[in-house]
């Protein structure tokens, strides 16, 4: 009796030991759950058929672009110097004088001429009996040798370089060692760069070397000031600026007549209108991105972003001219 219930005992104990390593096998099953992923959401705008105006915009002062370049028109040593940059000079002030040994031999031997023929005039006009024809003569030599002196002492005025304009000196050509006194200075030798303070015209300048393409001689333009428009014009001028270590364009506006004097406006802008082009496919600017020299826009197609190359033509400050790659009805992504 007590075998047989130490074995159901055991068949029991058995029965709960499978019991439990059944619950604990279910238990320990790797359950994965369902990840549901997020719809993303597209910043769109439709591209749209219109017209558009290729323009740039400038900021624009006034000032003389106009700058004068002074040169040397003779060589020899320097004998004294006035020049520093940022300077403001007159018209007529000497800023470099030059001598030269050939020049002043020159003006002396012609001086020793000047003064034998003078002198003889005043014998014969001392003398008896010296004739009408003899004395008329001797005048003329005087006038011969006086027309050569003053021709030698306009040569001279060669060797003084003198500020052909009033304004200030812009630009000292060289180093401060270039022009010691008795140091000697080529004729033809650029000296300085004067920016005149007359003659103010509305400027508006490049950052750099490129010129605005489509923009030349008589383009119209529109002048802001704080997003008020103050006047009109047309390129009248454009001037390109290079010394080497910076180059830019400057363009010239004449301001319409009717607008009267806008220069005391400070920060205008001047924004050159080229041309015009209707019923063209249009995009944001910003929507346009580069991959080497191909351009493409993303377009969305039933939710999905697909890349679309494109081909553009021009542009104004907010939109692009798609020429070939879109219909103008797509749904651009723009971020």
């Amino acid at each position: 009796m007590k075998k047989r219930v130490l074995i159901l005992a055991f068949a029991a104990l058995c029965v709960l030991s499978l019991s439990g390593c059944g619950d604990k096998k279910e238990d320990d099953e790797i359950k994965l759950p369902i990840l549901e992923g997020d719809k993303i959401e597209f910043n769109t705008i439709k591209a749209e058929i219109g017209t558009i105006s290729e323009t740039y915009t400038l900021d624009g002062s006034y000032s003389n672009p106009y700058i004068m370049s002074v040169s040397t028109q003779a060589g020899g040593k320097i004998e004294s110097v006035n020049l520093k940059n940022g300077a403001e000079v007159k018209e007529g002030d000497v800023l470099i004088t030059i001598t030269s040994e050939e020049i002043d031999k020159q003006i002396a031997d012609q001086q020793i001429r000047l003064d034998s023929v003078k002198q003889t005039y005043q014998t014969l006009g001392a003398t008896k009996g010296t004739s009408a024809a003899e004395l008329e003569s001797a005048r003329i030599d005087i006038d011969i040798e006086q027309n050569a002196m003053d021709q030698l002492l306009k040569n001279k005025e060669k060797y003084s370089v003198k500020a052909p304009v009033s304004g200030v000196i812009s630009e000292v050509n060289g180093s401060e060692d270039s022009y010691a006194i008795g140091k000697d200075i080529a004729q033809g030798a650029l000296v300085c760069s004067i920016t005149p303070s007359s003659g103010n015209v509305l400027c508006a300048r490049t950052n750099d070397d490129n010129q605005l393409q489509n923009v030349n001689f008589g383009t119209s333009v529109s002048i802001t000031h704080l997003n008020e428009n103050v006047g009109t014009g047309i390129v009248s001028d454009i001037i390109h600026f290079d010394n080497g270590d910076y180059s830019n364009y400057c363009y010239v506006v004449k301001v319409d007549d009717k607008y009267g004097d806008i220069s005391y406006y400070e920060g205008l802008k001047v924004t050159f209108n080229t041309y015009t082009k209707e019923n063209v496919v249009l995009v944001p600017t910003d929507a346009i991105r580069s991959i080497s020299d191909e351009k493409y826009v993303d377009v969305l197609i039933d939710g999905v972003k697909v890349q679309t190359a494109v081909e553009t033509g021009i542009s104004d400050e907010l939109k692009t001219e798609i020429v070939s790659g879109l219909t103008g009805t797509e749904d651009i992504i723009v971020s």
